[in-house]
């Protein structure tokens, strides 16, 4: 059984998985994983976000998020923390998708100052770009 780290957990903890990445794709007991039954929440965001998004993790520390990105087969995704966001580093960019991890939702309040930012973020997505 190999070990996957957990999302809200640092690194130095390990989990215990049912599934594990072998260096080429994501197996179990009982053999490979569809990319849709792998994981949770933030697999399938990876997975589904438009080409060349920007993913937004919870935390600054975004070395999962960019591992998991990286077996999920999405290099293209620019996976940056809320530091990011908050310093306005979109401002100036067209961005062809723009992600926020479910984990952000229950982690910051509706009334926290990322929102606002966030919210500029995603004004700067170009639709025309994102589906070509």
């Amino acid at each position: 059984m190999g070990y996957v780290m957990e999302e809200g957990r640092e690194a130095a903890e390990p989990v215990k998985q049912e599934y594990w990445w072998n260096g080429q794709e994501w197996v179990s007991r009982e053999g490979r994983v569809s990319k849709s039954e792998e994981m949770g929440e933030t697999a399938s965001q990876i997975v589904t976000a438009p080409k060349k998004s920007v993913y937004v993790w919870i935390k600054n520390d975004v070395r999962y998020p960019t591992r998991l990105a990286r077996h999920l087969g999405r290099e293209d995704l620019e996976i940056v923390g809320p530091g990011w966001v908050l310093s306005e580093q979109w401002r100036g960019r067209v961005l062809t998708g723009f992600v926020v991890d479910h984990a952000m939702y229950d982690h910051y309040a509706p009334g926290n100052r990322i929102w606002p930012a966030i919210d500029g973020a995603r004004s700067r997505v170009v639709r025309e770009l994102a589906s070509g």
